[in-house]
């Protein structure tokens, strides 16, 4: 008897290193961006709990949602939902409904439901997401943000704007209580209340957004980091609409002086250079704007065949300036 109990342990034990170590594997392999690679130890990982756990067991539930979180980033977006709303049932039938847990699942489950364009089905499930993790602050502050942030996204896509505006808000009130001031997470909360202002049309407010986003992402990320870069073109774009040229220019000097050491060859700088040429044009400075469409063109002729439809858009500013300049 007590050689039975000693081998069955040994299984058992066996077992759950076994899957322990599998679902690590998978986890790690999902960090360092390689899904593909993960995704036979998580369905090996869910073979075996379904194997030797009953049906109600915790650790089924955590191996489906882990194995719906790697479907979903290799883009099987159907099967990530089915996984995650197994996975969702078999957690709810192992826990409380108010569980801090169960909103994890939830979480998942709603971007599931983004991800297959069920953007309705997964505001309602973030609804629920964000109402159990509030009644277990402060443990739960962090992923509470996380849960507005994605919430305030979904609303925002279903041009549910004020919505948006009012839980990113929520988000970024939050995320300053436990945050410094230059955290990343804030310059991404600013950045996503920024595009739901300027979707509201409310350009000033977005404006300031965006610079408090600049000034944050400044602070904390290298200045040829891809989310400094899109500020720059995001803020240089928006003044130009708001007929602020000089600021605009600027905001393009700083791009080409990036771009000049990234991709001086690209279809980035020909842009920078054609928006560079925008703002000179405006601002009456014609020998400036002639050097940056001339810049423009060049690059675009090294890139896109001749005749091309994109080196003819530079082509035709560059034209109508020398016209300015020379007359007909």
């Amino acid at each position: 008897m007590i050689l039975k109990n000693v081998m069955l342990l040994s299984m058992v034990t066996e077992f759950v290193l076994l899957m322990a170590a599998m679902q690590e594997m998978g986890h790690c392999l999902i960090e360092n961006g390689e899904s593909e690679k993960a995704l036979p130890f998580l369905e090996a990982s869910l073979l075996l709990c379904k194997e030797h756990l009953p049906e109600e067991h915790l650790d089924l539930a955590e191996a489906g949602r882990k194995l719906s979180e790697c479907c979903e980033r290799l883009g099987d977006h159907r099967r990530a939902l089915q996984l995650c709303q197994e996975a969702l049932a078999i957690a709810s039938r192992c826990l409380p409904g108010n569980h801090p847990n169960i909103a994890v699942y939830m979480s998942q489950l709603a971007s599931c439901y983004r991800s297959t364009g069920e953007v309705d089905k997964a505001i309602n499930i973030m609804q629920q997401c964000v109402g159990i993790q509030k009644q277990h602050l402060p443990t739960s502050r962090k992923a509470l943000c996380t849960s507005l942030s994605n919430l305030g996204l979904y609303y925002s896509e279903k041009g549910m704007l004020h919505e948006a505006i009012g839980t990113l808000e929520e988000c970024l009130v939050a995320r300053r209580l436990f945050l410094p001031p230059e955290h990343p997470s804030i310059g991404t909360t600013l950045w996503n209340l920024g595009l739901a202002y300027e979707k509201a049309k409310n350009v000033v407010k977005a404006t300031e957004l965006f610079r408090e986003c600049l000034s944050v992402r400044e602070k904390s990320l290298p200045a040829t980091h891809p989310g400094v870069i899109a500020v720059l073109w995001k803020l240089s774009s928006i003044l130009y609409k708001q007929e602020l040229y000089a600021k605009s220019f600027q905001l393009n000097r700083r791009l080409h002086n990036i771009l000049k050491a990234l991709c001086p060859l690209s279809e980035d700088m020909a842009r920078v250079c054609h928006n560079m040429g925008m703002c000179c044009l405006e601002l009456g400075q014609l020998d400036a704007a002639e050097e940056a469409f001339t810049e423009s063109v060049r690059i675009k002729s090294a890139l896109y065949p001749q005749g091309d439809t994109r080196i003819a858009t530079s082509e035709r500013m560059l034209h109508q300036l020398w016209q300015l300049k020379f007359g007909n």
